[in-house]
């Protein structure tokens, strides 16, 4: 495989540029809610995503000898809420057309997708490109929150999972991206402590 990441399409991050005066993409769209509404910050949000990457990119990717991308995203792409409340399409099914899109293009052009969780539901890191920044990996910890936010987690894997099931275009899942990321020591302790997520995920997945 030779592949490159399609950085900043449906997860922004602040060294990418894109939005100045915020740390994350939890920024962006709480800032863009507040000056227009929630209906017009999805609006303008997905005139971006529509326009940020296009068949052209995959076509020239697809040019340069690339085999594979690796597909950054939030759980906010497909829920509106903490509490795992779904972004559905007019028929009632969960709408995953972002990464239908990605898959199908990339299927045309002989390319494989890794799909890719850099912001889980609580947060796996304190860094801003897990779509929120500084929230205490709340992902990780050891309470009735932490175990939400898990089961959250699975929730929207197994989802995920059940979609692409069987789809030769997807060549793997990436569970969680840089779960230690702008750590203290005592912090990526805890997190070893909780290390059985990863199987947990991995069970989850598998599992359909």
């Amino acid at each position: 495989l030779r592949g490159t990441n399609l950085g900043g399409w449906l997860l922004d991050e602040l060294w990418q540029g894109f939005f100045k005066g915020g740390e994350a993409q939890w920024d962006i769209l709480t800032t863009l809610e507040s000056r227009f509404g929630k209906q017009e910050a999805e609006r303008l949000i997905k005139i971006r995503e529509d326009n940020y990457i296009t068949e052209y990119d995959l076509d020239y990717l697809q040019s340069l000898g690339f085999t594979c991308v690796r597909v950054p995203f939030w759980y906010r792409n497909f829920q509106t809420d903490d509490c795992g409340t779904w972004k559905r399409k007019a028929n009632g099914e969960i709408d995953f057309s972002r990464l239908d899109w990605i898959v199908e293009e990339c299927g045309k052009r002989g390319m494989y997708v890794i799909l890719d969780m850099h912001g889980a539901v609580g947060s796996q890191s304190d860094a801003p490109h897990s779509g929120r920044a500084f929230q205490g990996a709340q992902l990780m910890e050891d309470s009735e929150r932490g175990e939400e936010y898990r089961r959250l987690t699975d929730e929207l894997w197994t989802a995920i999972a059940s979609r692409f099931e069987g789809n030769p275009a997807v060549a793997m899942y990436d569970l969680l991206n840089e779960p230690m990321c702008d750590v203290q020591s005592t912090e990526i302790d805890r997190r070893i402590k909780n290390e059985s997520i990863y199987e947990r995920l991995y069970d989850t997945v598998r599992a359909v």
